[in-house]
């Protein structure tokens, strides 16, 4: 699980991941910053299947809560 220290207590957690339960499937949009809470979602969808679609950072999202890193692009 990811959590990071004074990201978020129990029932915040639980929050999150309850109204995760009401979606059919997750978009993480594109913008130039993300914060713990989408780290936390990506990985549960993945973890329990939900379908999850990551535009420009949201799938940068993604990769870095599935435990890899995005390496800058050669120009």
């Amino acid at each position: 699980m990811i959590r990071k220290a004074n990201s978020l207590n129990n029932i915040e957690y639980d929050n999150l991941i309850s109204q995760i339960k009401l979606c059919n499937g997750i978009l993480l949009q594109g913008s130039g910053a993300c914060d713990n809470y989408e780290m936390i979602v990506a990985k549960y969808c993945y973890d329990n299947n939900i379908p999850t679609l990551g535009i420009c950072c949201g799938q940068n999202v993604m990769v870095r809560a599935l435990g890899g890193n995005k390496k800058p692009r050669k120009t």
